[in-house]
């Protein structure tokens, strides 16, 4: 088994897993063995690898992503012997041991290190976004625009996406689609699994919706829609205004093709444009922390230690207080 495929007996083993996880594995066991490994032998030495991990892998996220394909991989071998059966399972408890810490911690709901380094205010986030408006509407008064300012167009328009929540995306952003009064398209699009703004533009109205069908957890939360605020609206608009002129002139019929908001943007593109929108001085915060951040804005974690207290001492479940509670009178 190499390189080449290892792919192939992952996804016949695991069929659930997503293309981009198991290429993610298969990259992980190339840095471990090699590019150029023919077996995965060298996985059995237990101690080896694990001196390998701990000294190459720095975070826990990171180790317990390096465990998990090595486990992964070694469950793909067409033969179960006791020997890789023993070694699947001793990765599979690293994993449980890593996951069990990891979860004691998030517990006590303080910040990892990382974090502690790249953490800002969710005010500071929207100052951020703030000031990449003035800079992007100047911008747009321009006749014409070089590819360094519609960047910073795109930055402004980026940073909407991560500072008006609910509405708060991983990357999934990056491959969306527009379709300019054109619904006959949205069908073929949810079939198709892509992601999309549906913007609906008339002489009295002018709105957009987003229609996320493929992220991160979409098998458990199925498609997210959501209306886009007039501040997102008009700064979408903008920059479709500013790199896609002709679409705009007049409202097209339904046959003119639909736009790609952010062109030539992949999502691993995105993820550093996100750290460098929102990373200033010394901090480096990059989208995992900003998610961190606007949720922990929202969420007041007293209150929700009082209400499990509630749950516990009322001696039903968190669901059932819910179900319990009711809006007081008008």
């Amino acid at each position: 088994m190499n390189i080449e495929t290892l792919p192939t007996f992952i996804s016949a083993r695991r069929p659930e897993l997503k293309e981009n996880s198991i290429k993610s594995y298969v990259i992980i066991i190339g840095k471990i063995l090699g590019k150029d490994f023919k077996s995965l032998r060298p996985l059995y030495n237990q101690t080896k690898i694990m001196e390998w991990l701990e000294k190459n892998v720095k975070s826990d996220l990171t180790m317990k992503n390096y465990v998990t394909a090595i486990a992964v991989a070694i469950d793909a071998l067409p033969r179960q012997t006791k020997k890789v059966k023993d070694t699947a399972t001793f990765y599979r408890q690293i994993i449980l041991a890593k996951e069990t810490a990891r979860r004691k911690f998030i517990n006590t709901h303080e910040k990892t290190e990382k974090q502690k380094e790249g953490w800002q205010t969710f005010e500071q986030l929207k100052e951020t976004s703030n000031s990449l408006k003035e800079e992007a509407f100047k911008l747009s008064e321009k006749e014409f625009i070089n590819k360094s300012e519609v960047c910073k167009i795109q930055n402004y328009v980026i940073s909407l996406f991560y500072t008006n929540p609910p509405i708060l995306p991983r990357l999934e952003i990056a491959t969306l689609d527009v379709l300019f009064n054109n619904r006959s398209l949205r069908p073929f699009f949810d079939k198709e699994k892509r992601n999309y703004i549906s913007w609906d533009k008339t002489e009295k109205s002018n709105t957009m919706e987003m229609v996320i069908n493929k992220y991160k957890t979409d098998k458990h939360f199925g498609c997210r829609k959501c209306m886009l605020p007039k501040i997102m609206v008009e700064g979408i608009e903008m920059l479709i205004k500013k790199t896609n002129q002709q679409i705009i002139l007049p409202f097209p019929e339904e046959e003119v093709p639909n736009i790609r908001l952010f062109t030539g943007l992949s999502e691993n593109s995105l993820g550093k444009r996100i750290s460098s929108i929102f990373s200033k001085d010394d901090k480096k915060t990059a989208l995992n922390i900003i998610r961190h951040i606007v949720i922990s804005n929202f969420v007041d974690l007293e209150k929700d230690s009082q209400l499990q207290v509630l749950s516990e001492q009322a001696g039903h479940s968190r669901s059932q207080q819910l179900e319990y509670a009711k809006y007081p009178n008008d």
